[in-house]
This record gives structure tokens, C-alpha cells and sequence, in this order.
């Protein structure tokens, strides 16, 4: 076995993507069975409402929920 198998700060790592990939599921699977939104729309959505007057820039919008512009902007489109 590698070092690099037995490193705790990869081991926390590995875990931490599969808790997040577990909570994001649990939530689109919430917000399907309420007939509401995606996450993806969730997620621009609640980060605005967290922002000063429900606004953002698109590069800080894009910033905070960890998107490129490019990206941001393609969701916003389909929105």
C-alpha cells in the first residue's frame, strides 16, 4: 500500500467529497419530491438572498457558489 493511502489529510479529503456528494444528492432529491426548484437554481438562489439587496455581480455570484463565469452565465440562460 502507498504512503499517500494512509495520509489522514487525503483520507478526510476522500471523505469530505463523498459527504458532499451524499448531502447534494439528499437535497435534489428533497427539492424534487416538493415539486420545486433544482439545486442548481437553489444555489444561485439562496446565495443572492444572502447578498446586500438580493444583489451580485456575476464574477462575485459566480465566486460564491464556486462556478465559472462561463458556467454561471449558461445556468442564468436556462433559468
Amino acid at each position: 500500500m502507498s504512503e499517500t493511502a494512509n495520509d489522514p489529510r487525503l483520507n478526510a479529503y476522500a471523505h469530505t467529497l463523498i459527504a458532499n456528494a451524499r448531502l447534494s444528492s439528499h437535497i435534489e432529491t428533497e427539492l424534487a419530491a416538493a415539486g420545486g426548484i433544482g439545486i442548481d437554481v437553489y444555489d444561485v438562489l439562496v446565495t443572492l438572498e444572502d447578498a446586500p439587496e438580493g444583489r451580485l455581480r456575476l464574477s462575485d455570484l459566480a465566486d460564491r457558489i464556486v462556478m465559472s463565469r462561463s458556467g454561471l452565465t449558461r445556468r442564468l440562460d436556462r433559468l
